[in-house]
């Protein structure tokens, strides 16, 4: 996957980054969209004209991000006295074996990295049902239309589950050590990186004429901040929360918004029920746990160059990797350079 690939160029440690492009082989690809390299590959594409784009992209900086997940100390001691309870004879032995289970020391943390997005409730039990089936039976997922109709299926049948209502009293979230308020219909929090979400739905509006930006404005008024654009190089994360499964299909058909809540660089969560998660795209189960979400690094990604900002880009870049090889430009200067071209052009 490309969080793999992009965790193994940065553990090499390189001086001058590999840029990466994004071929779309799988069912969302919403890095390889918003990068400008479509919704899906196919097999009729021309694949020498794909690497001539790819010859001609210019680079840009992707905001890598770190979860950081510490279960809660009293889980284990709560497991520990159950299976102390349960265990039946051989008494003198299993007190002991609990007790020494309680006077353990907590989990060492557990670190996940992601790119686009980190998901918790109902897009995450979605994604969840979508990966057990998939795992039980490979052969009913044999191309992106089908696993696009089973996703449909699996958010249908959340529709009348409603297995994550009452997520607001579940979960705490923090933005930047500020508590955020959770609205009390809410079933799903999602943490955005990029502004692409579910196979190219933007979640994060940045339109600055329409109803739509009328409606998050209102909303920055009724919870007193202020929401800015959505960038996926700024070390910023964007939070936004939907209404249950229901209220997300009308997101995906652009029916309706979902709800924003915060932006910030550091998200805090506290979570006292297991719940369903994803991170880009792979759920899995939580248990009860503390969560913080900080910026860990940046990667080099190639965007396709189709409009004049992606020229002028690409020909900037060039000027600085001239500057480079003849040492006019320290590397340090030239990364500074790079940010701040990202900002202004991208």
């Amino acid at each position: 996957s490309i969080r793999w690939v992009l965790s193994a160029i940065e553990s090499l440690d390189l001086k001058q980054p590999i840029p990466v492009a994004v071929l779309p082989l799988g069912t969302g690809n919403d890095l390889a969209r918003v990068l400008g390299w479509g919704p899906g590959y196919n097999r009729d594409d021309n694949i020498p004209e794909t690497l001539v784009e790819v010859k001609d992209a210019h680079k840009v900086l992707l905001d890598r991000w770190e979860i950081q997940l510490q279960q809660h100390p009293h889980q284990s001691a709560t497991a520990s006295a159950n299976g102390n309870g349960n265990g039946g004879g051989g008494g003198g032995r299993s007190t002991r074996r609990s007790g020494s289970r309680k006077s353990r020391q907590p989990e060492e943390p557990k670190s996940i990295i992601f790119n686009n997005y980190f998901g918790i409730g109902v897009d995450a039990t979605t994604a969840l049902r979508f990966h057990e089936t998939r795992n039980k039976f490979p052969e009913w997922f044999f191309s992106r239309v089908i696993n696009k109709l089973w996703y449909v299926l699996y958010g249908a049948r959340e529709i009348v589950d409603r297995s994550c209502s009452g997520l607001a009293s579940q979960i705490r979230v923090l933005c930047d050590g500020e508590e955020v308020e959770i609205p009390r219909e809410a079933e799903g929090i999602i943490i955005l990186n990029i502004n692409s979400f579910a196979g190219g739905v933007k979640m994060w509006n940045d339109r600055s004429t329409s109803y739509e930006s009328l409606y998050q404005l209102a909303e920055s008024f009724r919870l007193g901040r202020s929401f800015g654009r959505s960038s996926m190089h700024d070390g910023m994360l964007d939070v936004v929360a939907v209404n249950g499964s229901f209220h997300l299909g009308q997101v995906n058909v652009g029916l309706a918004r979902p709800i924003p809540l915060c932006q910030g660089k550091e998200i805090t969560i506290e979570s006292t029920c297991s719940t369903a998660m994803q991170v880009d795209g792979e759920p899995w189960t939580q248990k009860p746990c503390h969560i913080s979400v900080s910026h860990r690094s940046q990667a080099h990604m190639l965007r396709k160059t189709v409009d004049t900002n992606g020229e002028a880009a690409l020909r900037m870049q060039e000027l600085l990797n001239w500057a480079s090889d003849k040492d006019l430009l320290m590397d340090s200067q030239h990364q500074q350079l790079l940010r701040e071209m990202s900002r202004r052009f991208l």
